[in-house]
């Protein structure tokens, strides 16, 4: 059996039982992206919670992949 999820605006077919793992390694694998990057990428769900690559996956999801932000360091100043 398979199940319909989709990844950004791309819907993929997949199988019963996959995780986030495999929605990205398909998605990656359709807009010919380089997998080697994929472990890095946070994925949140339609309700914005972050999810495990491990996390499984149901039919209808909606998921949103990003590559990681670039954290703003902050320097402070300590006046003496």
């Amino acid at each position: 059996m398979t199940m319909k999820v989709t990844v950004n605006t791309r819907s993929l077919e997949l199988f019963e039982g996959a995780t986030v793992r495999n929605a990205l390694q398909r998605y990656f694998t359709v807009k010919k992206l380089d997998r080697h990057e994929m472990a890095s990428y946070e994925v949140t769900d339609e309700h914005g919670h972050e999810l495990d690559h491990d996390a499984p996956l149901h039919e209808g999801m909606h998921l949103t992949a990003e590559p990681p932000r670039q954290r703003v360091r902050t320097v402070l100043s300590l006046a003496d």
